[in-house]
């Protein structure tokens, strides 16, 4: 939704540049240099229909690589049409013959409405607004296939126990696969199977062909977690899928606990894990310990911490977890013969919702009146919200003013509230949260309205702003600078821990205050670029499940006037 935003802003912005920035001719020598590298690429976008449910939808961009001098350009025109082919002329430039803007420091444009399988004609240039010149026209001619999104297994086998509940190539993430093998099984090998032949998988870290075994996987007496990962052909669409092969204890052992049960919930900012069950017979006390799950062969320890009201039939973990992690519990019956067989349960730690989509707000007499849709992620699959918070505020002076803390009117569970009590004629900005069992997401982007003037009222009073030159020197010195855009971002650096890559930066020494940043994470084989925004509080932001090889990162600083110089550095994944 954000992109197709961005593309019809552009194609505006190229059909003004049509009419004011004439084709003057490049004097002697100062005609800008060309884009090099130009290239274009589909791909898939996810988004809303007005049924509020998830729909996939075509799109295409393309990218290059900047000239030399670019630091000197104003900006990049792009333009494309369907290419001529037998019985067919070329179709006309789109959205003009002049193009669309894409600002100088990007090196890329989306564009919708491509057809898959047709064939089209891209061109690019620059241009100079000091020179007063364009570059000549790059030429690209391709046709636009699509790379499958399919990160699905259509069959997932163990060489011996079978897995419950029956595997489902669509269930995957929030369930955990549990097979039991007999306590003489000291190994096993898993056989996943991808749906689409360009699926890379890996099996506790290692890649393993299709419909192949993996290598042999040692279980210890116990739960053993192993995760299956799918990552598509367009390598931006990725799965787990997770397993947990439960070896019996010795003969004569006590029996696994029955009916365990885990409840998540939150108090005093920690996650509380809520947990039922029933010990065998002959079990005087309970053991109960969890840990996260890890896909690579070393997981983390077994742990207590934050174990709480244990008891023969229940207990709780009072602990911070971190969000969207897939963690195990175990408990197991203990007498003075020893611990007895585990039982196991798996579940991911809850996080608050995503913001609400679609914040719209309707002028009212001294009023708005603002609806939303539901988050796109509720927290969990299974979780429900449990109500909304709006908050609003006349729009303030310093774009970069903060909200206050703990600011927003609970309006419980729907989709539309009445602001009342407000100025006419003032513009107000507004913003929705969603609240789950956990507590509150964060709040949307902000929308403006201004309250509607009473019919027939009399026009209010307007200060008097005195001429120019009636303004006393001291006050005019007083008065603030307008804001400018943001300079760019300094000293950006990378840090790499197994597949997660995380980016720090320094805020810009020059330039207006940012209100916040913007982090680009460009693939190697030109896929579709992972990007990510944080508040001007930030200094650092994280990428989840990088795939190896050399990316190029992006950095810049934004606020309401635009947004400053990318910086960028490149980096490589082992």
């Amino acid at each position: 939704m954000q992109r197709a935003r961005t593309w019809m802003a552009a194609a505006a912005l190229a059909l003004l540049a049509g009419l004011l920035v004439p084709a003057v001719p490049a004097a002697a020598g100062s005609q800008p240099g060309a884009p090099t590298g130009f290239d274009a690429a589909s791909s898939v976008h996810r988004t809303l229909n007005d049924q509020n449910e998830i729909v996939s939808r075509t799109m295409a961009y393309v990218e290059w690589d900047h000239p030399s001098d670019w630091v000197s350009l104003t900006c990049y025109y792009v333009r494309w049409r369907l290419a001529a082919k037998t019985g067919r002329q070329a179709g006309a430039w789109q959205p003009s013959e002049q193009g669309a803007i894409a600002p100088a420091g990007r090196d890329y444009y989306d564009i919708d409405g491509l057809v898959i399988g047709e064939t089209y004609d891209f061109e690019i240039r620059s241009y100079s607004e000091s020179a007063g010149a364009y570059s000549d026209w790059v030429t690209l001619n391709k046709t636009m296939t699509l790379a499958s999104t399919d990160s699905s297994l259509s069959s997932l086998t163990l060489s011996s126990g079978t897995l419950s509940p029956a595997f489902d190539p669509q269930q995957w993430g929030g369930v955990t696969y549990t097979a039991t093998v007999a306590n003489s099984v000291a190994s096993i090998t898993v056989t996943p199977t991808a749906n689409h032949d360009e699926a890379t998988i890996t099996v506790k870290g290692a890649e393993v062909a299709s419909g192949t075994a993996s290598s042999a996987i040692s279980l210890a007496t116990g739960p053993n977690y192993i995760q299956v990962g799918v990552a598509a052909e367009y390598g931006a669409y990725y799965r787990t899928y997770s397993l947990n092969v439960v070896r019996a204890g010795p003969a004569g052992s006590l029996a696994a606990p029955t009916g365990l049960t885990l409840d998540q919930g939150r108090a005093d900012g920690k996650h509380v894990i809520t947990l039922a069950y029933t010990l065998p017979t002959g079990a005087t006390e309970a053991v109960l310990e969890y840990r996260q799950i890890k896909g690579a062969a070393s997981a983390a320890q077994w742990s207590t911490t934050g174990v709480i009201d244990l008891t023969t039939s229940g207990g709780k973990i009072k602990t911070p977890l971190y969000h969207s992690v897939d963690y195990a519990v175990r408990v197991a019956g203990k007498n003075s013969s020893g611990t007895g067989a585990w039982a196991t349960a798996t579940f991911t730690a809850h996080t608050t919702p995503y913001w609400p989509l679609n914040v719209a707000v309707t002028s009212g007499d001294g009023s708005l009146v603002v609806s939303w849709d539901p988050p796109v992620d509720k927290g969990a699959p299974d979780a429900t919200i449990t109500s909304y918070a709006v908050r609003w505020r006349p729009v303030p002076d310093d774009p970069c003013c903060p909200w206050p803390d703990g600011s927003g009117q609970d309006v419980g569970d729907v989709e539309t509230y009445t602001i009342g009590g407000l100025t006419n004629n003032r513009v107000y900005e507004v913003q929705v949260s969603a609240f789950n069992n956990l507590g509150g997401g964060i709040f949307s982007e902000s929308v403006r309205a201004t309250p509607a003037e009473l019919q027939g009222s009399p026009p209010q009073l307007q200060q008097q702003i005195p001429e120019p030159e009636q303004v006393p020197e001291q006050q005019q010195a007083a008065a603030p600078e307008p804001l400018a855009k943001p300079g760019a971002v300094r000293d950006v650096q990378t840090a790499i821990a197994g597949t997660a890559l995380t980016v720090t930066w320094s805020a810009p020494q020059d330039g207006g205050e940012p209100s916040q940043y913007v982090v680009r994470l460009k693939t190697p084989n030109k896929g579709k670029a992972k990007v990510k925004r944080v508040d001007a509080d930030a200094t650092s932001v994280t990428f989840g499940k990088v795939k190896a090889g050399t990316h190029t990162v992006y950095v810049r600083a934004k606020n309401d006037t635009g947004g400053g110089s990318w910086t960028n550095i490149k980096v490589t994944v082992p």
